[in-house]
């Protein structure tokens, strides 16, 4: 046999011999030299000590409790609207609480978190944030308690027809952040994130990096101090030879080990091949519980198709398998679900966790390996 290029010669092998011609492991925690990556600015990660810690992309996250790896998290841009989100005892806020400064550690590993204290229950602390609250607000919170206890943690529209949201959150000794999602109507003029003993005979606990954005769930902490603080998206991706040294054109193999946050109702992509515009391109991607496989080639949909379902904060395992007419996708090891029609667009990049239309995982990607030849019979054993 002659090639043409040594790429041509590595696809062939690595197809001859069932190999993957590119392997990226992110529990690793290791940023690739191929991938280019951008965002993320402003925001925050979770070590591997479990400390919460500022960091723009590439963000290798870890679980705050286990300390295990969960790869790389890829989130939308979204903007923390409070000010002081980690000093309550600032006039920001509102409180009829008593309320210590700088109280004990914080998730941060700092000691910055506030105490807030009621002796009956009823006392408060909030804040607002002006403008009109048209479309969903997630508020969301830190506590930890030296004791078991319940505090209520609040979003309102402030103004027009009034409407909230609430959560009785069972605090413990742990630090634990905590969350809810308000759907106001749009004809107030501000959102409050409040605490309040809920009709507690009283509460005694610590509350740092308060958060309300905008948005039907809440992405990770973004610090504010005098001024809300937007987080740009988290953006990854592989192009020019770097992306033509591993993927073959006329067919190839995708398998994912990944976790989305939100099975909120849109699209999250998970992998995307395409040529930076919606008319080349293949997705693995997550729309409400339903993980789907699309190919769209010329502009024109050849396959769309549901491979299985998944939901938040749950590690799967999937592959997609492509080639003309011959199209095939398995989630953890189960049904393989197929299409026998259809042609391949002509992708030049591969996006992590995104697609070119703007659209975001919002949750960890664990690996990818791509293998350059369709392998449809053999999608079960790959991702069981």
């Amino acid at each position: 046999l002659r090639f043409s290029t040594a790429t041509e010669m590595l696809l062939t092998w690595a197809s001859s011999q069932g190999r993957p011609s590119l392997v990226l492991n992110f529990l690793q925690g290791i940023a690739d030299s191929r991938i280019t990556y951008s965002g993320g600015a402003n925001g925050t990660r979770i070590d591997s000590s479990g400390v919460i810690v500022a960091a723009t992309t590439p963000r290798f996250d870890y679980d705050p409790v286990t300390l295990a790896a969960r790869g790389l998290l890829v989130e939308e841009a979204r903007t923390n609207l409070l000010l002081r989100s980690a000093a309550l005892d600032n006039a920001a806020w509102t409180t009829t609480a008593t309320i210590t400064a700088d109280a004990t550690n914080s998730p941060a590993g700092t000691t910055t978190a506030d105490r807030l204290v009621s002796a009956d229950g009823s006392h408060f602390i909030y804040q607002d944030w002006t403008g009109t609250p048209s479309g969903p607000f997630t508020a969301s919170i830190y506590l930890r308690a030296d004791s078991a206890q319940s505090v209520r943690l609040l979003s309102q529209q402030i103004g027009g027809s009034g409407g909230y949201a609430s959560q009785t959150c069972a605090v413990t000794t742990q630090w634990q952040r905590f969350a809810v999602t308000l759907s106001p109507d749009g004809t107030g003029s501000s959102v409050r994130l409040a605490i309040d003993g809920g009709g507690a005979p009283s509460f005694d606990v610590y509350a740092w990096g308060a958060q309300l954005e905008a948005g039907s769930f809440p992405t990770s902490y973004i610090p504010t101090t005098s001024a809300s603080v937007a987080k740009t998206a988290d953006v990854g991706a592989m192009t020019s030879t770097n992306f033509s040294s591993f993927y073959n054109q006329a067919g190839g193999t995708l398998v994912a080990s990944f976790d989305v946050i939100t099975t909120v109702a849109g699209t999250r992509p998970i992998v995307s091949f395409d040529d930076n515009t919606a008319n080349e391109r293949i997705e693995l991607y997550a729309s409400g519980t339903d993980l789907r496989m699309r190919v769209i080639d010329g502009g024109a949909t050849q396959v769309d198709m549901s491979i299985g379902t998944i939901a938040a904060n749950t590690t799967y395992k999937a592959a997609i398998s492509f080639a003309a007419n011959d199209f095939a996708g398995c989630v953890n090891g189960g049904t393989v679900a197929t299409d026998t029609s259809g042609t391949l667009p002509t992708p030049d990049r591969m996006r992590l966790g995104s697609n070119q239309a703007g659209n975001y995982q919002n949750g960890h990607l664990r690996s990818i390996t791509y293998y350059p030849t369709a392998r449809p019979n053999s999608l079960q054993a790959l991702t069981a």
